[in-house]
Protein backbone atom coordinates (compact mmCIF):
# COMPACT_ATOMS: atom_id res chain seq x y z
CA UNK A 1 0.00 0.00 0.00
CA UNK A 2 2.46 2.26 0.72
CA UNK A 3 4.71 1.85 -2.28
CA UNK A 4 1.05 2.55 -4.52
CA UNK A 5 0.73 5.53 -2.50
CA UNK A 6 4.51 6.43 -3.37
CA UNK A 7 4.11 5.62 -6.98
CA UNK A 8 0.94 7.40 -7.28
CA UNK A 9 2.30 10.75 -5.37
CA UNK A 10 5.37 10.21 -7.96
CA UNK A 11 2.90 10.16 -10.79
CA UNK A 12 0.93 13.00 -9.59
CA UNK A 13 4.17 15.42 -9.23
CA UNK A 14 5.06 14.57 -12.96
CA UNK A 15 1.75 15.76 -13.99
CA UNK A 16 2.06 18.86 -12.28
CA UNK A 17 5.55 19.21 -13.60
CA UNK A 18 4.64 18.08 -17.39
CA UNK A 19 2.50 21.64 -18.87
CA UNK A 20 3.97 24.05 -16.17
CA UNK A 21 6.62 25.54 -19.25
CA UNK A 22 5.82 25.69 -22.95
CA UNK A 23 8.62 25.45 -26.29
CA UNK A 24 6.86 28.05 -27.96
CA UNK A 25 9.28 29.30 -30.32
CA UNK A 26 12.77 27.32 -31.98
CA UNK A 27 15.12 29.32 -33.90
CA UNK A 28 17.65 26.56 -35.18
CA UNK A 29 18.36 27.95 -38.32
CA UNK A 30 19.00 31.82 -38.78
CA UNK A 31 19.73 33.22 -41.94
CA UNK A 32 23.27 34.26 -41.46
CA UNK A 33 26.89 33.16 -42.85
CA UNK A 34 29.25 31.41 -41.04
CA UNK A 35 28.65 30.47 -36.86
CA UNK A 36 25.25 31.23 -35.95
CA UNK A 37 24.82 33.28 -33.26
CA UNK A 38 20.82 33.78 -33.29
CA UNK A 39 19.92 30.66 -32.22
CA UNK A 40 17.07 30.33 -29.35
CA UNK A 41 14.79 28.62 -27.59
CA UNK A 42 11.59 30.99 -26.36
CA UNK A 43 9.52 29.12 -23.22
CA UNK A 44 6.52 30.21 -21.85
CA UNK A 45 4.64 29.84 -18.25
CA UNK A 46 1.33 28.46 -18.53
CA UNK A 47 1.65 26.77 -15.09
CA UNK A 48 -0.84 30.03 -14.20
CA UNK A 49 1.03 30.77 -11.49
CA UNK A 50 5.03 32.79 -10.50
CA UNK A 51 7.49 29.52 -11.52
CA UNK A 52 10.74 28.99 -9.87
CA UNK A 53 13.06 27.80 -12.65
CA UNK A 54 15.85 26.95 -10.21
CA UNK A 55 17.69 23.59 -10.95
CA UNK A 56 15.45 23.06 -14.58
CA UNK A 57 17.40 21.89 -17.20
CA UNK A 58 18.17 21.04 -20.53
CA UNK A 59 18.02 16.96 -21.00
CA UNK A 60 18.13 17.10 -24.65
CA UNK A 61 18.92 19.66 -27.96
CA UNK A 62 21.22 21.84 -25.85
CA UNK A 63 22.89 21.78 -22.55
CA UNK A 64 22.16 24.07 -19.65
CA UNK A 65 21.10 24.35 -16.22
CA UNK A 66 18.99 27.28 -14.65
CA UNK A 67 20.21 29.43 -11.68
CA UNK A 68 18.10 31.70 -9.70
CA UNK A 69 15.26 32.17 -12.53
CA UNK A 70 11.68 33.13 -11.59
CA UNK A 71 8.99 33.33 -14.72
CA UNK A 72 5.96 35.21 -14.20
CA UNK A 73 2.79 33.51 -15.01
CA UNK A 74 2.08 33.44 -18.75
CA UNK A 75 5.70 35.11 -19.68
CA UNK A 76 8.37 33.80 -21.58
CA UNK A 77 11.77 33.31 -20.89
CA UNK A 78 14.23 32.73 -23.52
CA UNK A 79 17.55 30.43 -23.78
CA UNK A 80 20.19 31.24 -26.49
CA UNK A 81 23.62 30.02 -27.88
CA UNK A 82 24.66 33.96 -27.63
CA UNK A 83 23.17 36.75 -25.39
CA UNK A 84 25.00 39.21 -26.53
CA UNK A 85 24.00 38.88 -30.31
CA UNK A 86 20.17 38.50 -28.85
CA UNK A 87 20.45 41.85 -27.45
CA UNK A 88 21.89 43.85 -30.39
CA UNK A 89 20.58 42.57 -33.20
CA UNK A 90 16.87 41.85 -31.92
CA UNK A 91 17.00 44.19 -28.63
CA UNK A 92 15.72 40.62 -26.47
CA UNK A 93 16.69 39.65 -22.91
CA UNK A 94 18.10 35.91 -22.95
CA UNK A 95 19.92 33.56 -20.88
CA UNK A 96 22.85 31.95 -22.82
CA UNK A 97 23.17 27.80 -22.93
CA UNK A 98 26.35 26.26 -21.56
CA UNK A 99 26.91 24.27 -24.33
CA UNK A 100 25.54 22.74 -27.92
CA UNK A 101 23.99 23.80 -30.92
CA UNK A 102 20.25 23.47 -32.44
CA UNK A 103 20.53 21.05 -35.79
CA UNK A 104 19.31 22.24 -38.73
CA UNK A 105 17.38 18.77 -39.71
CA UNK A 106 15.58 18.56 -36.02
CA UNK A 107 16.38 16.63 -33.41
CA UNK A 108 14.98 16.02 -29.61
CA UNK A 109 14.62 19.28 -26.91
CA UNK A 110 13.60 18.11 -23.73
CA UNK A 111 13.46 20.17 -20.38
CA UNK A 112 13.07 18.82 -16.98
CA UNK A 113 12.43 20.32 -13.68
CA UNK A 114 15.11 20.03 -10.38
CA UNK A 115 13.53 16.79 -9.50
CA UNK A 116 14.62 15.34 -13.33
CA UNK A 117 10.19 15.42 -14.31
CA UNK A 118 10.42 16.05 -17.87
CA UNK A 119 8.45 19.62 -18.17
CA UNK A 120 8.33 19.34 -22.33
CA UNK A 121 9.25 18.11 -24.95
CA UNK A 122 9.56 18.65 -28.55
CA UNK A 123 11.34 16.40 -31.53
CA UNK A 124 11.31 19.60 -34.05
CA UNK A 125 12.28 18.76 -37.96
CA UNK A 126 13.03 20.48 -41.30
CA UNK A 127 10.50 18.25 -43.41
CA UNK A 128 7.18 15.93 -43.06
CA UNK A 129 4.51 18.29 -41.60
CA UNK A 130 7.04 21.00 -40.24
CA UNK A 131 7.49 24.21 -41.70
CA UNK A 132 10.04 23.46 -44.00
CA UNK A 133 12.38 25.67 -46.25
CA UNK A 134 9.75 26.33 -48.51
CA UNK A 135 7.91 27.99 -45.86
CA UNK A 136 10.44 30.54 -45.01
CA UNK A 137 12.45 28.91 -42.35
CA UNK A 138 15.46 26.98 -42.06
CA UNK A 139 18.21 29.29 -42.77
CA UNK A 140 15.53 31.44 -45.23
CA UNK A 141 14.46 33.86 -42.09
CA UNK A 142 12.23 32.65 -39.97
CA UNK A 143 11.96 30.95 -36.86
CA UNK A 144 9.05 28.12 -36.26
CA UNK A 145 6.50 28.99 -33.79
CA UNK A 146 3.61 26.95 -31.97
CA UNK A 147 0.55 28.20 -33.30
CA UNK A 148 -1.77 27.85 -30.36
CA UNK A 149 -0.50 27.34 -27.04
CA UNK A 150 -3.20 24.87 -26.19
CA UNK A 151 -2.20 22.52 -28.88
CA UNK A 152 0.01 18.91 -28.80
CA UNK A 153 3.68 21.21 -29.31
CA UNK A 154 5.01 17.87 -30.11
CA UNK A 155 3.19 17.35 -33.26
CA UNK A 156 4.80 19.59 -36.41
CA UNK A 157 1.28 20.25 -37.89
CA UNK A 158 0.83 22.86 -34.78
CA UNK A 159 3.95 24.94 -35.89
CA UNK A 160 4.31 27.58 -38.34
CA UNK A 161 7.28 30.01 -40.03
CA UNK A 162 7.23 32.89 -38.46
CA UNK A 163 6.10 35.65 -39.85
CA UNK A 164 6.51 38.83 -37.98
CA UNK A 165 9.42 41.10 -39.20
CA UNK A 166 11.65 41.75 -36.27
CA UNK A 167 13.37 44.83 -37.94
CA UNK A 168 16.52 42.84 -38.23
CA UNK A 169 18.37 41.50 -41.26
CA UNK A 170 21.87 39.15 -42.09
CA UNK A 171 23.17 38.94 -45.24
CA UNK A 172 20.06 40.57 -46.75
CA UNK A 173 17.55 38.28 -45.18
CA UNK A 174 15.11 40.01 -42.64
CA UNK A 175 14.76 37.78 -39.59
CA UNK A 176 11.34 36.84 -38.65
CA UNK A 177 10.07 35.90 -35.30
CA UNK A 178 8.83 36.88 -31.83
CA UNK A 179 11.63 35.86 -29.06
CA UNK A 180 9.83 36.85 -26.01
CA UNK A 181 6.59 38.15 -27.18
CA UNK A 182 2.96 36.67 -28.25
CA UNK A 183 3.34 33.95 -31.41
CA UNK A 184 2.76 36.38 -35.17
CA UNK A 185 1.16 32.60 -36.92
CA UNK A 186 -2.18 31.13 -35.72
CA UNK A 187 -3.38 27.61 -36.76
CA UNK A 188 -6.17 26.18 -39.93
CA UNK A 189 -5.42 25.48 -43.03
CA UNK A 190 -2.91 27.83 -45.13
CA UNK A 191 -4.28 29.49 -47.79
CA UNK A 192 -2.61 30.30 -51.25
CA UNK A 193 -4.56 33.38 -52.73
CA UNK A 194 -3.61 34.39 -56.39
CA UNK A 195 -1.99 37.37 -56.02
CA UNK A 196 -0.56 39.63 -58.23
CA UNK A 197 3.72 39.81 -58.32
CA UNK A 198 3.42 43.60 -57.87
CA UNK A 199 2.14 42.96 -54.18
CA UNK A 200 4.51 40.52 -53.30
CA UNK A 201 7.45 42.07 -54.54
CA UNK A 202 6.71 45.61 -52.54
CA UNK A 203 9.17 46.85 -50.23
CA UNK A 204 9.58 50.04 -47.79
CA UNK A 205 11.65 52.91 -48.26
CA UNK A 206 14.86 50.48 -47.32
CA UNK A 207 14.35 48.10 -49.75
CA UNK A 208 12.39 45.50 -47.22
CA UNK A 209 9.68 43.57 -48.42
CA UNK A 210 6.75 44.67 -46.83
CA UNK A 211 4.49 41.46 -47.48
CA UNK A 212 7.38 39.00 -45.99
CA UNK A 213 5.90 35.65 -44.87
CA UNK A 214 3.09 36.10 -47.20
CA UNK A 215 1.27 32.95 -48.57
CA UNK A 216 0.50 33.80 -52.46
CA UNK A 217 -0.43 31.71 -55.51
CA UNK A 218 1.01 33.04 -58.97
CA UNK A 219 1.06 31.95 -62.30
CA UNK A 220 3.11 33.33 -65.00
CA UNK A 221 6.44 32.65 -67.10
CA UNK A 222 9.33 30.93 -67.02
CA UNK A 223 12.40 33.28 -67.73
CA UNK A 224 16.11 31.82 -67.67
CA UNK A 225 17.84 28.92 -66.91
CA UNK A 226 17.59 26.95 -63.40
CA UNK A 227 20.75 28.78 -61.68
CA UNK A 228 20.42 25.67 -58.65
CA UNK A 229 22.27 22.34 -58.47
CA UNK A 230 20.13 21.31 -55.66
CA UNK A 231 17.18 23.01 -55.98
CA UNK A 232 15.50 25.81 -58.23
CA UNK A 233 16.29 29.28 -58.62
CA UNK A 234 14.58 31.09 -61.74
CA UNK A 235 12.40 33.92 -62.40
CA UNK A 236 8.62 34.07 -63.07
CA UNK A 237 7.77 37.34 -65.35
CA UNK A 238 4.01 38.05 -66.10
CA UNK A 239 2.68 39.84 -69.35
CA UNK A 240 3.38 42.99 -67.88
CA UNK A 241 6.96 42.24 -67.33
CA UNK A 242 6.70 42.23 -63.71
CA UNK A 243 9.02 39.53 -62.23
CA UNK A 244 9.47 37.52 -58.60
CA UNK A 245 12.31 35.65 -58.66
CA UNK A 246 11.65 32.00 -57.15
CA UNK A 247 14.28 29.54 -55.07
CA UNK A 248 14.24 26.42 -53.24
CA UNK A 249 17.33 25.24 -51.64
CA UNK A 250 16.83 21.44 -51.92
CA UNK A 251 13.73 20.56 -53.44
CA UNK A 252 12.50 20.84 -57.31
CA UNK A 253 9.05 19.55 -56.84
CA UNK A 254 9.63 17.43 -59.85
CA UNK A 255 9.67 20.36 -62.20
CA UNK A 256 12.74 20.90 -64.76
CA UNK A 257 13.06 24.71 -65.51
CA UNK A 258 12.64 25.66 -69.32
CA UNK A 259 12.13 29.41 -70.41
CA UNK A 260 8.66 30.02 -71.89
CA UNK A 261 7.09 27.14 -69.22
CA UNK A 262 3.67 28.64 -67.83
CA UNK A 263 3.72 27.52 -64.21
CA UNK A 264 1.89 27.82 -60.86
CA UNK A 265 4.02 28.05 -57.83
CA UNK A 266 2.20 28.42 -54.28
CA UNK A 267 5.07 29.82 -51.97
CA UNK A 268 5.88 32.02 -49.26
CA UNK A 269 7.38 35.30 -49.75
CA UNK A 270 11.07 35.50 -48.51
CA UNK A 271 13.65 37.93 -49.54
CA UNK A 272 17.80 37.26 -49.70
CA UNK A 273 20.25 39.65 -50.12
CA UNK A 274 17.57 42.81 -51.36
CA UNK A 275 16.12 40.08 -53.88
CA UNK A 276 12.29 39.55 -53.24
CA UNK A 277 11.48 35.84 -53.90
CA UNK A 278 9.19 33.06 -53.79
CA UNK A 279 9.47 30.11 -51.36
CA UNK A 280 7.50 27.05 -53.34
CA UNK A 281 5.41 24.73 -51.30
CA UNK A 282 4.19 23.61 -54.83
CA UNK A 283 5.17 24.05 -58.61
CA UNK A 284 2.71 22.73 -61.30
CA UNK A 285 3.41 23.08 -64.78
CA UNK A 286 0.40 24.47 -66.86
CA UNK A 287 1.72 24.72 -70.97
CA UNK A 288 5.00 24.66 -72.53
CA UNK A 289 5.86 27.74 -75.35
CA UNK A 290 4.57 30.40 -74.13
CA UNK A 291 5.71 33.42 -75.11
CA UNK A 292 8.23 36.12 -73.91
CA UNK A 293 8.28 40.08 -73.36
CA UNK A 294 10.70 42.16 -75.13
CA UNK A 295 13.13 43.57 -72.83
CA UNK A 296 12.69 47.02 -70.92
CA UNK A 297 14.91 49.53 -71.75
CA UNK A 298 16.96 51.20 -68.77
CA UNK A 299 19.42 53.41 -67.59
CA UNK A 300 19.94 52.37 -64.26
CA UNK A 301 19.40 49.41 -62.06
CA UNK A 302 17.56 49.79 -58.80
CA UNK A 303 14.24 48.61 -56.84
CA UNK A 304 12.45 49.05 -60.53
CA UNK A 305 14.37 46.67 -62.73
CA UNK A 306 14.34 43.63 -60.00
CA UNK A 307 13.63 40.03 -61.67
CA UNK A 308 11.78 42.03 -65.04
CA UNK A 309 13.36 41.43 -68.71
CA UNK A 310 15.88 44.63 -69.15
CA UNK A 311 18.27 45.86 -71.66
CA UNK A 312 21.09 48.28 -70.78
CA UNK A 313 22.72 50.05 -74.01
CA UNK A 314 26.20 50.99 -74.51
CA UNK A 315 28.19 49.02 -71.68
CA UNK A 316 31.83 49.47 -71.71
CA UNK A 317 34.06 46.77 -70.39
CA UNK A 318 36.17 47.44 -67.20
CA UNK A 319 39.69 45.57 -67.68
CA UNK A 320 40.06 42.15 -66.17
CA UNK A 321 36.59 41.78 -65.07
CA UNK A 322 35.45 39.13 -67.58
CA UNK A 323 36.59 35.97 -65.89
CA UNK A 324 35.25 32.95 -67.62
CA UNK A 325 35.37 29.79 -65.67
CA UNK A 326 36.80 31.50 -62.71
CA UNK A 327 34.39 31.98 -59.26
CA UNK A 328 32.74 29.71 -57.08
CA UNK A 329 29.10 29.77 -58.66
CA UNK A 330 30.15 32.30 -61.30
CA UNK A 331 31.66 36.05 -61.67
CA UNK A 332 30.60 39.59 -61.91
CA UNK A 333 31.92 40.89 -64.96
CA UNK A 334 32.00 45.42 -64.41
CA UNK A 335 31.34 47.49 -67.06
CA UNK A 336 30.94 51.34 -67.40
CA UNK A 337 27.32 53.06 -68.98
CA UNK A 338 27.18 55.93 -71.57
CA UNK A 339 27.49 58.30 -68.24
CA UNK A 340 30.20 56.65 -66.49
CA UNK A 341 28.05 54.59 -63.62
CA UNK A 342 29.50 51.13 -62.88
CA UNK A 343 27.13 48.30 -63.89
CA UNK A 344 27.58 44.55 -62.92
CA UNK A 345 26.63 42.06 -65.12
CA UNK A 346 26.81 38.77 -63.24
CA UNK A 347 27.60 35.62 -64.61
CA UNK A 348 26.08 32.57 -62.89
CA UNK A 349 28.11 29.71 -63.51
CA UNK A 350 25.18 27.36 -64.53
CA UNK A 351 24.60 29.67 -68.01
CA UNK A 352 26.56 29.29 -70.98
CA UNK A 353 28.41 32.47 -70.73
CA UNK A 354 30.25 31.33 -67.52
CA UNK A 355 32.59 28.96 -69.82
CA UNK A 356 32.73 31.48 -72.59
CA UNK A 357 35.99 32.24 -74.78
CA UNK A 358 38.12 34.67 -72.73
CA UNK A 359 37.87 36.80 -75.79
CA UNK A 360 34.51 37.10 -75.90
CA UNK A 361 34.61 40.55 -74.73
CA UNK A 362 36.49 43.45 -76.68
CA UNK A 363 37.39 46.02 -74.46
CA UNK A 364 37.69 48.74 -77.60
CA UNK A 365 33.93 47.73 -77.94
CA UNK A 366 30.07 48.82 -76.15
CA UNK A 367 28.10 46.34 -75.54
CA UNK A 368 24.18 45.70 -75.31
CA UNK A 369 23.37 43.57 -72.78
CA UNK A 370 20.04 42.19 -71.74
CA UNK A 371 19.56 40.15 -68.66
CA UNK A 372 16.98 39.90 -65.90
CA UNK A 373 17.53 42.53 -63.21
CA UNK A 374 18.94 41.47 -59.70
CA UNK A 375 20.38 42.55 -56.23
CA UNK A 376 22.55 41.21 -53.90
CA UNK A 377 22.74 43.96 -51.02
CA UNK A 378 23.90 42.70 -47.63
CA UNK A 379 24.04 46.10 -46.19
CA UNK A 380 21.69 46.52 -42.80
CA UNK A 381 19.59 48.23 -42.44
CA UNK A 382 18.89 49.72 -46.21
CA UNK A 383 18.42 47.74 -48.99
CA UNK A 384 19.11 49.76 -51.96
CA UNK A 385 22.11 48.72 -53.53
CA UNK A 386 24.30 46.13 -55.29
CA UNK A 387 22.12 45.89 -58.28
CA UNK A 388 22.89 43.65 -60.94
CA UNK A 389 22.00 42.41 -64.28
CA UNK A 390 21.93 38.55 -64.91
CA UNK A 391 22.24 37.51 -68.91
CA UNK A 392 20.01 33.90 -69.57
CA UNK A 393 22.79 32.59 -72.13
CA UNK A 394 25.58 33.85 -74.95
CA UNK A 395 22.61 36.35 -77.37
CA UNK A 396 21.84 38.43 -74.41
CA UNK A 397 24.98 40.15 -75.17
CA UNK A 398 26.02 41.66 -78.54
CA UNK A 399 28.85 44.06 -79.13
CA UNK A 400 27.94 47.44 -81.12
CA UNK A 401 30.11 50.12 -82.75
CA UNK A 402 27.30 52.41 -84.71
CA UNK A 403 25.08 54.87 -83.09
CA UNK A 404 27.86 54.64 -80.17
CA UNK A 405 31.22 55.18 -81.59
CA UNK A 406 32.08 56.32 -85.36
CA UNK A 407 34.71 54.29 -87.11
CA UNK A 408 37.83 56.67 -87.61
CA UNK A 409 40.01 57.00 -90.78
CA UNK A 410 42.43 53.88 -90.33
CA UNK A 411 45.02 56.20 -92.47
CA UNK A 412 45.66 58.37 -88.81
CA UNK A 413 47.49 54.80 -87.87
CA UNK A 414 50.39 53.75 -88.68
CA UNK A 415 51.54 50.20 -86.98
CA UNK A 416 55.74 49.79 -87.21
CA UNK A 417 57.21 47.69 -87.86
CA UNK A 418 54.87 45.99 -90.27
CA UNK A 419 55.43 42.35 -90.25
CA UNK A 420 56.07 42.40 -86.65
CA UNK A 421 58.19 40.14 -84.48
CA UNK A 422 57.74 41.27 -80.76
CA UNK A 423 57.12 45.21 -80.21
CA UNK A 424 54.00 46.39 -81.79
CA UNK A 425 54.85 50.34 -81.60
CA UNK A 426 51.70 52.64 -82.85
CA UNK A 427 52.03 56.11 -84.28
CA UNK A 428 48.40 58.01 -84.44
CA UNK A 429 48.33 61.71 -85.97
CA UNK A 430 45.62 62.89 -83.61
CA UNK A 431 46.07 63.98 -80.13
CA UNK A 432 43.18 61.59 -78.85
CA UNK A 433 43.70 59.98 -75.96
CA UNK A 434 43.84 55.72 -76.16
CA UNK A 435 41.59 54.65 -73.79
CA UNK A 436 41.83 50.57 -74.77
CA UNK A 437 43.17 48.16 -77.69
CA UNK A 438 42.66 44.82 -79.26
CA UNK A 439 44.06 42.47 -81.53
CA UNK A 440 41.95 40.00 -82.69
CA UNK A 441 42.85 36.82 -84.69
CA UNK A 442 41.52 36.05 -88.21
CA UNK A 443 38.46 34.32 -86.73
CA UNK A 444 37.32 37.57 -84.70
CA UNK A 445 38.93 36.08 -81.47
CA UNK A 446 40.34 38.78 -78.60
CA UNK A 447 44.33 37.52 -78.13
CA UNK A 448 45.34 40.72 -76.30
CA UNK A 449 43.77 43.20 -74.89
CA UNK A 450 44.89 46.68 -72.80
CA UNK A 451 43.19 49.39 -71.77
CA UNK A 452 46.15 51.42 -70.97
CA UNK A 453 47.66 54.43 -73.24
CA UNK A 454 50.58 53.10 -74.35
CA UNK A 455 51.25 53.28 -77.79
CA UNK A 456 53.19 50.04 -77.57
CA UNK A 457 53.15 46.48 -76.65
CA UNK A 458 54.65 43.09 -76.70
CA UNK A 459 53.28 40.89 -78.61
CA UNK A 460 55.86 37.82 -78.83
CA UNK A 461 53.10 35.59 -77.31
CA UNK A 462 51.08 35.75 -80.28
CA UNK A 463 51.21 33.61 -83.04
CA UNK A 464 52.14 34.21 -86.55
CA UNK A 465 49.27 35.07 -88.71
CA UNK A 466 47.06 38.03 -90.18
CA UNK A 467 45.41 40.14 -86.87
CA UNK A 468 43.45 43.20 -87.14
CA UNK A 469 44.15 45.75 -84.23
CA UNK A 470 41.22 47.57 -82.60
CA UNK A 471 41.96 50.74 -80.78
CA UNK A 472 39.38 53.00 -79.01
CA UNK A 473 40.28 56.44 -78.19
CA UNK A 474 37.74 59.19 -76.94
CA UNK A 475 37.49 60.14 -80.73
CA UNK A 476 35.88 57.12 -81.53
CA UNK A 477 37.23 53.59 -83.13
CA UNK A 478 40.11 53.05 -85.24
CA UNK A 479 40.45 49.81 -87.33
CA UNK A 480 44.09 48.60 -88.77
CA UNK A 481 45.62 45.26 -89.78
CA UNK A 482 49.34 43.95 -89.94
CA UNK A 483 50.92 40.68 -89.59
CA UNK A 484 52.74 39.20 -86.95
CA UNK A 485 55.78 37.05 -87.84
Amino acid sequence: MKALYTTVICLFLSILSYGQLTITEISYNPPESGTDSLEYIELLNTSGADLDLTGYNFTSGVTMTFDAVTVAADDYVVVAVNPGAMMSVLGVTAIGWEAGALTNGGETIEISDANGNVVDVVDYSDSGVWPTDANGTDGNGASIELCDINDDNNDGANWRAATNDTGASADGTPYLGTPAATNSVVCGTISYPDTPIFVLTEVDANGVGVNLGMTASVTATVYGVNLSNSGLQFYLINDENDGIAVFSGSETFGYTVQEGDIVTIEGTVGQFNGLIQLNPISVTLDSTGGSLVSPRDIVALDETTESSLVRYFGLTPVDGTWTPGVGFGGFNAEFTDPVGNFVTVRIDDNVDLYNSDPGFIDLTLMYDVVGIGGQFDSTDPELLDSYQILPRYTADINAIISDVEDILDSDEVNIYPNPVSDRLSIDLTSEAEVRAISILNSLGRVVYTSNTPTLSHNIADVASGVYTLRMRTEDGLYIKQFVKQ
